[in-house]
Order: C-alpha cells, then sequence, then structure tokens
C-alpha cells in the first residue's frame, strides 16, 4: 500500500513539473506576443492554456483519488495538499 501511494505521488511529482513548464512556456509566449505584437503567437497562448486547464484538471483528479483511495497521512498529506495548492496556482497564472 506504502508502495502504491509512492508511485502515485511520483506521478503527480512528474506531472506539476511539467505543468511548471507549460505555465512558464506560456508566460514567456505571451510576453513576446505582447512585444511584437504578434497576433499568431497570442493565439498560440490562448491554445497553450486550454492544455493547461485540461492538464490541471486531471491533477486534481489524480489527488482527489489519491485522497480517498490511499488515505495518506503525515508527511505525505502535507504533500498532496501542498501540490493541490499548487496546482490550482499554477493553472491561474
Amino acid at each position: 500500500m506504502k508502495e502504491k501511494l509512492g508511485l502515485l505521488m511520483e506521478s503527480i511529482k512528474k506531472d506539476l513539473i511539467f505543468l511548471a513548464h507549460e505555465v512558464e512556456d506560456s508566460i514567456f509566449k505571451a510576453l513576446k506576443a505582447l512585444e511584437k505584437q504578434d497576433r499568431k503567437l497570442a493565439e498560440e497562448v490562448f491554445e497553450l492554456n486550454k492544455k493547461i486547464d485540461i492538464q490541471e484538471v486531471k491533477i486534481e483528479d489524480q489527488i482527489l483519488a489519491l485522497l480517498v483511495l490511499q488515505q495518506p497521512v503525515a508527511v505525505d498529506l502535507r504533500f498532496i495538499v501542498g501540490a493541490l495548492k499548487m496546482n490550482n496556482d499554477l493553472e491561474r497564472i
């Protein structure tokens, strides 16, 4: 059971890192689009935002499933709560 919890938490960590990179890329592209008044690049940012929204929902579903099915405690629970907050904040950025 502890092994499965660890694997699920690793998956969430990887997905959060991926999401953070996508958000960073989106910010970079948005600034570049604004600077150069590039409409096509701005449209790419909107498309990337849709992917970010989908990824955020996927991560949230993983976290909630982990909470319900694995019933983590102590350090694991703190990580999961932090991950849920990070996920939400990254999507809003």
